[in-house]
């Protein structure tokens, strides 16, 4: 608040306005503003001591009630707000449906420019902002957008749906849009290596959202190991990190139906005051000897305590730690313990204690593979296959997804990999309507059993598993 009464009391010590100015900390503006509001109400020094600057303010500067802008029917704007928030909703659609109540009620409404113009400044008084320290070309922030585009084939017809990933750099707010079919792994790779392309070069940060793409293989494997009950395999996404103490936490927010910001406050929290985040099980290995893993200690650690359970494996986020076998060292004698980061190295090195069904097994080894075997159809599955045949369709599927090209595919004599032709249409196993515009291959893994599906982009979607030759036989 201005200095109203020492600005008056300067002032009839007849000092120049930026001498009052500079004695005050005002601006000459300001000393302007008071003085003539001060002439016009004919206050003059000395003042009456119950004129304090608070009294000063509100007689030299009474608020004025500001008067409707306009005369036109306002929309209600916490229903605008309740539904901007939907998915689909934007305020061209709210105008619309404004413009309707309008002509109901027999109300000039708003044109679509002003409703934009209200709605703007009533958010403008319920906004909190934080202003967030950052430097040019430091910090890029990536994710899949909420709602994805359609394609429509102009072959086919056929609507594709293509999830959208945006890449924002978060100084200059500098976009890269790009589509892709799926929000698989290796799109979500692509996405990055073709950003960072287009960018010219790779930002310090890289801050992902949520995104299943991002975070979800650890998650997975918990699920997984989980649905285990007589394996003893053991899965911390954050194993890395936890030590064996005998502290409780203290930081025991109630996470529950808490919103992210919270969560994450409460991770940094726990981060900040304690050291050694608590084992969550009694410890199985002995502090008092010393476990060594690349040279360094890592007694009362989470590597020495996966060391010393049977059967058990750890997880990391780190590079340097993602699906490989670590060796621990105590004294002379070696643990070989299994860092799990992605469900297809948790089935290849746990496979026997691990009682997938054949479907998931299928959809999880060739993920981001050339075989796509999401497609694939319950009544033609593998459930049908006897433990040999299975093992002989997994050898051909694991040689099919190792060839270079699909030229060498077509050259390889053991798959026979070629165009499914029936003999007549009547005897078109795959003639129903949801097979138009595909074009059906098929492949073989035994002498009598082939793999009928069709390629899409550079992957091979299985849509059925022959068991009888009935089908080959006819095309």
């Amino acid at each position: 608040m201005a200095k109203y009464r020492e600005i008056i009391r300067l002032a009839g010590l007849n000092l120049s306005q930026t001498n009052i100015a500079l004695s005050c900390n005002a601006s000459k503006t300001t000393v302007n503003k008071v003085l003539k509001a001060a002439r016009e109400q004919n206050l003059v020094w000395p003042l009456d001591p119950k004129l304090s600057d608070p009294v000063l303010g509100k007689l030299l500067f009474p608020e004025v009630k500001a008067k409707p802008a306009t005369s036109k029917w306002m929309p209600d704007y916490e229903h605008i707000r309740k539904e901007l928030l939907r998915n689909g909703v934007n305020k061209k659609l709210l105008w619309t449906e404004y413009l309707e109540e309008c002509r109901l009620s027999k109300e000039e409404p708003l044109m679509y420019s002003q409703f934009c113009y209200y709605i703007q400044q009533d958010e403008q008084k319920r906004r909190a902002t934080m202003h967030i320290n950052c430097k040019p070309a430091e910090q890029v922030e990536v994710d899949w957008a909420g709602d994805p585009a359609h394609i429509i084939d102009p072959d086919t017809g056929e609507i594709l749906v293509a999830q959208i990933f945006v890449g924002v750099m978060t100084y200059s707010q500098y976009p890269y849009v790009e589509a892709f079919m799926d929000q698989k792994q290796a799109s979500w790779i692509a996405a990055h290596v073709h950003m960072y392309e287009y960018f010219g070069g790779v930002a310090k940060i890289l801050v992902p959202d949520n995104c299943r793409t991002a975070v979800d293989h650890n998650n997975e494997c918990i699920k997984i190991i989980h649905a285990q009950k007589d394996a003893r395999l053991y899965k911390t996404e954050n194993f890395g990190e936890c030590m064996i103490t005998t502290s409780e936490k203290l930081c025991a927010l109630n996470l529950l139906n808490a919103s992210d910001e919270l969560v994450r406050f409460k991770i940094q929290l726990d981060r900040e005051i304690y050291d050694a985040p608590k084992w969550d099980e009694k410890p199985a290995h002995d502090l008092s000897l010393d476990f060594v893993w690349e040279g360094e200690n890592v007694t009362a650690t989470a590597l020495a305590e996966a060391a010393t359970r049977e059967d058990s494996l750890i997880s990391f986020r780190s590079d340097a730690f993602i699906d490989r076998e670590l060796k621990i060292f105590c004294g002379d004698h070696r643990y070989d313990v299994n860092s799990v980061h992605t469900p297809q190295y948790l089935l290849e090195k746990h496979a026997a204690e691990i009682h997938l069904e054949r479907q998931s097994l299928l959809n999880i080894r060739y993920r981001n593979t050339r075989i796509d075997c999401e497609s694939l159809e319950e009544e033609y599955g593998a459930d049908r296959l006897n433990e040999w045949e299975f093992n002989s369709l997994i050898s051909t599927l694991d040689k099919f997804v190792k060839h270079e090209s699909w030229e060498s595919i077509g050259r390889d004599d053991g798959l026979e990999y070629k165009k499914y032709t029936p003999s007549s249409p009547k005897d078109d196993r795959f003639r129903a309507r949801k097979y138009d515009g595909k074009t059906i291959m098929k492949f073989r893994f035994d002498s009598k059993r082939r793999v009928f599906g069709y390629r899409k982009g550079d992957r091979f979607r299985i849509l059925r598993i022959e068991i009888d030759h009935s089908m080959s036989d006819k095309g």
